[in-house]
């Protein structure tokens, strides 16, 4: 800006969480930046702001934040989506951590479908009085 101009108006002082509104100087976000991170789920914005690192040549993060918060939404809904699917599959009163669950293209291995229904007996092993002897043999007796 120039000496007679008054400088920017910082985006920041329409922010009312502290965290954010260090988060916005910080990074010197517009306004579009700004009503992205407001719009984000509590958790999303924090991730966001734990994470976000742009290159240090870059003057203006504005849209490479955005991309980088829509990015992080979308992986916080399919990781909501995929809890919710699990909890549906398992019941509403089974808790299990999603580390621990069961990977799903392993669960025709936990079924035992592909097991016969009985498992025959080991091979019998072979006796010597069993075998045919060979004829020099049967002669030298």
């Amino acid at each position: 800006w120039h000496d007679d101009a008054p400088p920017p108006s910082s985006a920041a002082s329409t922010v009312h969480d502290p965290v954010l509104a260090q988060f916005v100087e910080t990074w010197a976000l517009n306004e579009r930046s700004v009503q992205k991170m407001q719009s984000l789920a509590p958790e999303v914005q924090q991730q966001v702001m734990a994470e976000f690192s742009p290159p240090a040549h870059l003057s203006d993060v504005n849209d490479r934040l955005i991309n980088f918060c829509v990015r992080v939404e979308r992986s916080h809904a399919e990781q909501v989506e995929g809890d919710q699917q699990e909890v549906g599959a398992r019941g509403a009163f089974a808790p299990q951590s999603r580390a621990s669950a069961p990977d799903s293209r392993w669960s025709q291995y936990n079924s035992g479908a592909h097991w016969p229904s009985t498992v025959p007996p080991p091979p019998k092993r072979a006796r010597i009085e069993d075998l045919d002897a060979p004829d020099e043999m049967a002669l030298a007796e």
